[in-house]
C-alpha cells in the first residue's frame, strides 16, 4: 500500500539523508519493513470495542473543572461516533499500569491538552480557556484516587503505588465482565468510574495477565478543524521513548491522510526537480 510506503519513508527520512553508504536504502528496498497501521485497524485488532456507546462508559462522578463543563459528553455517543482525536498508547517493555508509565502517560496527556487549549482546538466547557479532560485511563485513575483531579502527575504516581495491585485487579474483573457481555457492561458493573472498553486490550486479564500493552484516550475535538489539529500534532505530548509510544489520529483517519499527502507531494516535487535537472 502507498500509505505503508509513505510511513516507512517518513519514519526513516533523516536516516536516509545521512545514509552515505546506501546501506539503509538497500535494506529498505530489499527487506520487508513494517509501516504504521491505520488507527481504526489497530483499535479493531487490539481492543474490546464497545457495542453501544451510551452504555459503554460509566460517567465520571468526580472531575476537575466540572462547573461550566458538559460532563455528559463522557457517556454520550459523540465520544465514539463524532470525529474526535484519539491517542493510541503502546507499552514498550513495561506495562502501562506500572507507576512510571502511568506518570509518563499523564505528562503526555497534559502536554497535549496544553497545546489544544492554547490553540482553541478542544471543547466541552463554556469557558473558552478550559476544555474537558480526555476520556482516558488517566481520568479513570484520577477518579479512582477519589479527589485526584487536582493532583500533579508526580503526585498521582506516588498515590497510585499504594493502590496499584487493587486497581489492576479491578481492571481485570472489568475486562472479563466486558468479554462476557460482548463489550458492554453488566447490570451491576464492577468497572471503575469513567471506564470504557478501549482502555484495555483484548489480551489483558487473559489467564490472569496483568500486563497492559495498549490503551487509548479520546479528546473532545470534533468541532475543531482536523488539519489544524494535524499541524499542531508535532507539539503534542509523546511520553518517554523507553516506556511507551503514542499515535494520534482522528476517528476519520485525517492525520494519516494528511501525512500521506505530505510525503506524496514531497515525492512528486523531488521527482519533478530531478527530471528537470537532467533535461
Amino acid at each position: 500500500m502507498r500509505g505503508m510506503q509513505a510511513d516507512v519513508i517518513r519514519d526513516n527520512t533523516e536516516a536516509l539523508f545521512n545514509d552515505t553508504t546506501g546501506d539503509l536504502w538497500t535494506k529498505l528496498t530489499t527487506q520487508v519493513s513494517m509501516g504504521n497501521f491505520e488507527i481504526s485497524e489497530q483499535l479493531s485488532k487490539t481492543f474490546i470495542l464497545p457495542q453501544a456507546a451510551p452504555n459503554s462508559t460509566t460517567t465520571p462522578a468526580r472531575l476537575p473543572l466540572e462547573e461550566g463543563c458538559d460532563v455528559s459528553w463522557y457517556s454520550s455517543r459523540e465520544v465514539f461516533d463524532a470525529n474526535n482525536m484519539m491517542a493510541l498508547w503502546k507499552a514498550k517493555e513495561t506495562s502501562l499500569l506500572e507507576p512510571e508509565v502511568v506518570e509518563a502517560m499523564c505528562i503526555a496527556e497534559e502536554g497535549t491538552m496544553s497545546v489544544l487549549r492554547e490553540k482553541n482546538l478542544c471543547g466541552g466547557c463554556s469557558n473558552g480557556d478550559r476544555c474537558l479532560p480526555p476520556l482516558s485511563l488517566s481520568l479513570v485513575l484520577r477518579n479512582y484516587l477519589d479527589g485526584g483531579g487536582d493532583m500533579s502527575c508526580s503526585d498521582i504516581r506516588q498515590a497510585y503505588q499504594s493502590v496499584q495491585d487493587v486497581f489492576t485487579t479491578d481492571l481485570i474483573l472489568c475486562a472479563n465482565e466486558l468479554k462476557a457481555n460482548s463489550g458492554d457492561f453488566g447490570e451491576n458493573s464492577t468497572c471503575p468510574l469513567g471506564f470504557t472498553a478501549p482502555f484495555v486490550d483484548a489480551e489483558f486479564g487473559v489467564d490472569g495477565s496483568t500486563f497492559l500493552r495498549y490503551s487509548s484516550s479520546f479528546f473532545h475535538t470534533s468541532e475543531s478543524d482536523p488539519f489544524e489539529l494535524f499541524q499542531e500534532s508535532k507539539s503534542f505530548g509523546y511520553g518517554s521513548d523507553n516506556l511507551l509510544k503514542v499515535t494520534y489520529d482522528t476517528r476519520s483517519q485525517n492525520f494519516r491522510n494528511f501525512s500521506i499527502d505530505e510525503v506524496v507531494m514531497f515525492d512528486l516535487v523531488r521527482r519533478n526537480c530531478v527530471r528537470r535537472a537532467f533535461t
